[in-house]
């Protein structure tokens, strides 16, 4: 479900990196902000890669049951076709990140139709999409004999057993997968987003696309780069590495990378913080929290170390000390994007999570960062005018990438795509924006009829090597489809 998230991590003219899966812990996972591009000439594959536009539903149902009257989804519900519209709904609100919705469909359609595979498959999805992936896992494995190899399947135990901390057997899975189905780029995009293969070249020019090697061979890659730029006195350049691995979820190899720099610098706060966070990741709660703490005490102003250990701390439902930590960063910048965020997460369900938003707007009534984050929550009720409403607002305060980026959801999302062209034209250096904004700014180039330009933007996500590996992957393998796709028409 290629439903795309963003890190909402800059400052203005700061280039951030994106990542294809959803992070559950997003305020924004709710909202599909890198829409699947559709490809000119094939708008089936936009529907079935899962931009379906509710107020298209309908019609594409009617499309899809004609076309493909024996698909599995229609398996057990023939004669019933209420039933099977209300799956093909479940599949889009999944698509569009909203599981609750597509969760309260389900529940009661399994319960009618128990023999029907997708449907199951679906729930196990919204299972996995809202934390609960011991049940999700429990429920793949029940539809393991039925479904065999079917490719949701695969990726949804494979996220379960990441989220899990069990990123062995994912790796194990996924390879063997790999293995019976070598050309699948599926199977291999999840490879690198679990930081299993890394691709160490890309060209959507040549055949093969592009190369990989395993993850044992760039941990000593880049062990061997965090200890020359150590040896040329470039412990900047080190922590360049570190930080890349920690956003590349690759923490144990963060870690160790870290553990090399603290060797030599006991006292380097980046290392211990980017350490401390990385043991968080790999479950080492104690070890990670009792780091993060020696960073902030060493630095007890350092805006950074505050925010990681607040992160930890809420993970470890420490809310009280974590909320203080958040408020403390946010009196120093109102504009941290993360830490309004990650306040307004502390908060469970929608409601409480409005009404700390609405106490950040009061306190902080001049961050944009807020403003933006509101317009997040007006989205997720539904209310798409007022979101892009608030995106814009935040946007003419800031000219962040975050509330650029959903201004052109919003517009999309609205069908306002000339306007959303307009704006763009009017955006300076937009190849050199973050990898959300780009894939929305292609998005909405391909979606107006306007290949050259979006081409021009993937090319630029391709070459930047500041975004995630499988960022770079998806750009590229998207960029290949369309190039196939507009010389197959010439």
């Amino acid at each position: 479900m290629p439903t795309a998230r963003k890190s909402l991590k800059s400052r203005r003219g700061a280039r951030r990196t994106w990542e294809f899966q959803v992070l559950p812990e997003r305020l924004a996972r709710q909202i599909d902000i890198m829409t699947p591009l559709p490809i000119p000439g094939k708008e089936s594959a936009r529907v079935s890669r899962g931009a379906i536009d509710f107020g298209e539903l309908a019609q594409w149902i009617e499309h899809y049951i004609e076309e493909n009257p024996e698909a599995p989804e229609a398996e057990t519900l023939s004669g019933h076709r209420e039933a099977l519209e209300q799956l093909h709904r479940s599949t889009a609100l999944l698509a569009s990140g909203r599981p609750a919705e597509a969760r309260a469909i389900l529940e009661p359609l399994v319960e009618r139709f128990p023999g029907n595979a997708i449907a199951k498959l679906n729930l196990a999805d919204c299972h996995n999409v809202q934390g609960e992936h011991e049940t999700a896992l429990e429920m793949a494995d029940s539809l393991a004999e039925t479904l065999g190899s079917n490719l949701r399947l695969l990726l949804l135990r494979s996220r379960a057993f990441v989220a899990l901390k069990r990123r062995d057997e994912a790796a194990r899975l996924l390879r063997d997968a790999l293995a019976g189905a070598p050309s699948n780029k599926t199977i291999r995009q999840e490879l690198v987003r679990i930081g299993e293969l890394i691709p160490v070249t890309l060209d959507p020019s040549r055949p093969e696309g592009a190369q990989f090697i395993d993850r044992p061979a760039y941990r000593k890659s880049a062990l061997e780069r965090v200890a020359k730029q150590l040896a040329d006195g470039n412990p900047k350049g080190a922590h360049a590495v570190v930080e890349f691995l920690a956003e590349a979820k690759m923490p144990e190899i963060a870690a160790d990378a870290a553990a090399l720099i603290l060797e030599k610098h006991p006292d380097d706060v980046p290392a211990q913080r980017i350490q401390g966070m990385a043991w968080m990741s790999m479950g080492r709660h104690e070890e990670g929290e009792a780091r993060l703490r020696a960073a902030l005490a060493a630095e007890p102003e350092d805006q950074a170390s505050r925010l990681a250990l607040a992160k930890a701390l809420a993970a470890l439902d420490k809310k009280d000390e974590a909320r203080e930590l958040l408020i403390a960063v946010l009196n120093e910048d109102a504009n941290n994007l993360p830490a309004a965020e990650s306040f307004i997460l502390l908060a469970e369900g929608d409601e409480a999570q409005l009404e700390a938003a609405r106490e950040l707007s009061t306190k902080y009534p001049d961050s944009w960062a807020v403003t933006k984050l509101l317009g997040d929550l007006d989205f997720r009720f539904g209310d798409a005018p007022g979101a892009l409403a608030r995106h814009r607002e935040a946007f003419d305060k800031s000219d962040s990438d975050d509330a650029l980026t959903m201004v052109l959801h919003d517009l999309d999302r609205l069908e306002r795509l000339e306007e959303a062209v307009t704006l763009l034209q009017s955006v300076p250096r937009l190849a050199t924006r973050s990898g959300s904004t780009r894939w929305n700014a292609a998005n909405i180039y391909l979606k107006s009829g306007r290949v050259k330009p979006a081409i021009a933007l993937l090319e630029s996500m391709v070459r930047d090597r500041t975004l995630l590996h499988d960022s770079r992957l998806t750009a590229m393998n998207l960029l290949t489809e369309i190039r196939a796709n507009v010389q197959g028409r010439r």
